[in-house]
């Protein structure tokens, strides 16, 4: 059985998104996704190994999803904050 070696598609995007998940985090956590043509997308974030996702296209858009977990410190005060935010809309 012989292996073949197919060319990755050409870089297309670039997308960083930052993001806290509770309110006055002093770090945003960071992400960078690269999109290979309308076929794959590699995202890398700034805690976790990068890892390659497939996209789909609807239309005319190129969809990404992927999920990853997140270690949080719960304070004291974090479950009153996250209170006051729900019942002022603010999620």
């Amino acid at each position: 059985m012989s292996k073949k070696l197919v060319d990755a598609p050409p870089t297309q995007r670039f997308l960083h998104c930052e993001y806290t998940p509770f309110p006055g985090d002093p770090q945003p956590v960071q992400t960078d996704v690269v999109l290979y043509g309308r076929l794959a997308a590699k995202i890398f974030t700034d805690q976790l190994e990068p890892k390659i996702v497939q996209a789909w296209c609807y239309d005319d858009m190129t969809w990404v999803s992927w999920s990853n977990w997140q270690v949080l410190t719960v304070v004291d005060i974090l479950p009153l904050i996250l209170a006051a935010l729900l019942i002022l809309g603010g999620f």
